[in-house]
């Protein structure tokens, strides 16, 4: 566990974290999803978002005190890595997508994802690599998140990392990031 980031964040050690990550938050993207699971969320968990703009920090910082920790863009390949590896389940609420790498980012770190049946984001969810949901429906996705938490991210990580070196198996995860840093 990375204590270290933890700590900067105000993450206890017993939390899940509830990673999402978009180069820019909008409707589209699922972030009025991000900002209902807030209220719902157990104690034990926390939700961070990466790739906030200023106004969204703030909304975060100000409306959902501690329950989401916001993250603005960050170019650190570590930083991310780290996000994923902490992270006990990544959740994709995106509302149109074509193929969105951070699915394939998460498996690739061996975390599970939950995401909408929305365009290609379903396509890298293999058997045990995490759950699709009906798009849109809010229920079925905090469901699959606590189904996913429950399990355990143990459970999913073998899996979760096969299925991430299909997309291109002489690859290594900071490529796919470096790429999506190049395409920003």
């Amino acid at each position: 566990s990375n204590i270290v980031l933890r700590n900067m964040h105000g993450i206890k050690e017993n939390e899940h974290i509830i990673l999402a990550v978009a180069n820019a938050w909008t409707a589209n993207k699922g972030l009025n999803f991000v900002y209902r699971l807030s209220n719902d969320l157990r104690t034990n968990e926390k939700i961070v978002i990466v790739g906030v703009n200023d106004r969204q920090y703030k909304n975060c910082k100000n409306k959902y005190g501690g329950r989401i920790i916001p993250i603005k863009r960050t170019s650190s390949i570590e930083e991310m890595v780290s996000w994923y590896q902490e992270a006990g389940v990544y959740i994709n609420p995106t509302l149109e997508d074509t193929f969105p790498t951070t699915n394939i980012e998460a498996l690739a770190c061996g975390t599970p994802v939950v995401t909408f049946e929305t365009g290609g984001s379903t396509e890298a969810i293999g058997e045990g690599c995490g759950m699709i949901v009906p798009k849109g429906n809010y229920e079925q996705l905090e469901l699959a998140i606590r189904d996913v938490l429950k399990c355990g991210k143990k459970n999913f990580s073998n899996l979760c990392r096969y299925k991430a070196l299909e997309y291109d198996k002489e690859k290594k995860f900071a490529e796919y990031v470096r790429v999506m840093e190049e395409n920003r």
